[in-house]
């Protein structure tokens, strides 16, 4: 059985807000462990989407996420149409920015992510439901504190 959400933000400061909860209408079909990880990484491509989107069209189009829950994987599609691709960056947890850390906790948490670029800009990433992947799990990130 797949459970799907398909919601519509504004590219505002209280997007990534809204996914969070959009999110948490998942609980009870995704385990905690899972939702604490889906939550943390819709917010943070929501807030890139609010931030590039902004930056590079300058207009206030809507922000796409969509999320389909399955028996054995979780898949998440944030979409915008104004974000520019090249802008996405993972980056080293060494190199001491207190910023821009989104797509790191995507790629260390993430069972699989990527990017496509058609008609906008479409990041995804899915997580593996059998395999532990929560970021305390794994022990943090490096230079990062999990609190």
């Amino acid at each position: 059985m797949t459970v799907e959400l398909d919601v519509g933000l504004l590219p505002d400061a209280r997007a990534p807000a809204r996914a969070r909860r959009a999110v948490r209408t998942l609980r009870g079909v995704v385990p905690d462990a899972d939702l604490a990880d889906l939550e943390l990484l819709v917010s943070e491509l929501v807030t890139n989407a609010v931030q590039h989107l902004s930056a590079v069209s300058g207009e206030r189009e809507w922000i796409r996420l969509l999320v389909a829950a399955r028996r054995d994987k979780i898949r998440v599609d944030v979409t915008d149409r104004g974000q520019d691709a090249g802008a996405l960056i993972v980056r080293d947890p060494l190199d001491g920015h207190v910023s821009g850390w989104g797509l790191v906790f995507v790629d260390r948490v993430a069972s699989r992510w990527g990017v496509d670029e058609e008609d906008g800009t479409r990041v995804w990433f899915e997580l593996d439901r059998s395999a532990p992947s929560t970021v305390a799990s794994r022990g943090g990130l490096p230079g990062v504190g999990v609190g």
